[in-house]
């Protein structure tokens, strides 16, 4: 494997610096077994790494209109941060000694989320990450939320670097469309939704862990 050559990164947060998307999916079950539905565990792989409202329209394309969408949202969403403010540590292994690591090199490091900033700020301070980052882009700072590649175009902006003095990490299809849609070469690092085959081919790299691409970084 080659060196990558770059001045900043910009990283996706849910699922791949935090253990959220379980989360989101055994909420996303939950919340629907309350208000009387059977959602299958295969169609809501499928809406990991998608905002909210594409999550719905991936449900309803599966099951048909949901009549008690906000009753349905209102018991997913209490579920959801029940479950992630009852976890000790979120962070997936190895986040803390790649972002050490980049922030000694003197790499300037970028978060793009899909989330929102409250729920973004809350993750990222009572994980002991937030010092971290020199930009901070979430939902609320776009129009157009991943696959579109608006945040990562926002990310370059904030952070004043070119698209060839960066590199995207993602853990999803969804948001590495996003990323490669801005033209930023992109590391895949799996989480728990498929690639398409057609779409493997356009990493820069793929690595099983954000420990693996460190000790690449550090080769």
């Amino acid at each position: 494997m080659n060196k990558i050559d770059f001045k900043g990164i910009i990283l996706d947060l849910d699922g791949l610096l935090i253990d959220s998307e379980s989360i989101a999916l055994k909420a996303w079950y939950e919340g629907g077994k309350k208000v009387g539905l059977n959602i299958s565990q295969k169609v809501l792989i499928k809406t990991a790494g998608h905002p909210i409202e594409q999550r719905i329209k991936i449900i309803e394309k599966a099951i048909g209109t949901l009549h008690n969408k906000n009753d349905y949202l209102n018991q997913t969403t209490k579920i959801y941060f029940s479950l992630l403010f009852s976890c000790k540590n979120l962070l997936k292994k190895g986040v803390q000694e790649l972002l050490t690591y980049l922030k000694e090199n003197n790499y300037l490091i970028g978060l793009a989320t899909s989330s929102k900033t409250d729920i973004t700020e809350t993750i990222l301070k009572s994980n002991n990450i937030i010092s971290y980052f020199d930009i901070i882009t979430t939902s609320d700072n776009i129009i157009y939320n991943k696959p579109n590649p608006e945040i990562y175009l926002k990310c370059l902006e904030r952070l004043r670097l070119k698209k060839d003095e960066t590199i995207a990490v993602e853990d999803s299809e969804n948001g590495s469309l996003s990323s490669l849609s801005a033209g930023i070469r992109t590391i895949l690092i799996p989480d728990i939704t498929e690639i398409s085959e057609g779409l493997i081919s356009k990493f820069e790299y793929i690595f099983p862990s954000l420990l693996d691409f460190l000790y690449f970084l550090k080769k």
